[in-house]
């Protein structure tokens, strides 16, 4: 969650490449989150032309925001996902 606004930092993608550590094994819900972050890694190494960076970086939206969520709802917090996806701040 903290890093939500800086996709691209070393720390947002050392937080992602933890996610099959952190969630692993447990039940149903490491599960879903688990689930969540193939798509959007498989998301994220998909190339794309030019002309459709928006339609790609829009679908890559849905997916990381999904993923959030999942993990939100996976250790017991209740966050919607439109504060996931609003209340992060970036300059």
């Amino acid at each position: 969650m903290a890093t939500r606004a800086a996709r691209v930092s070393p720390e947002h993608v050392q937080a992602l490449n933890m996610i099959d550590f952190e969630f692993y094994g447990g039940g149903q819900q490491e599960q879903k989150v688990r689930e969540a972050w193939n798509e959007y890694r498989d998301h994220l190494n998909t190339k794309y032309l030019p002309e459709a960076f928006p339609v790609w970086s829009a679908s890559g939206d849905d997916l990381f925001f999904e993923l959030l969520y999942r993990m939100a709802s996976c250790v017991g917090l209740p966050f919607e996902k439109a504060h996931i996806k609003k209340s992060a701040y970036s300059p």
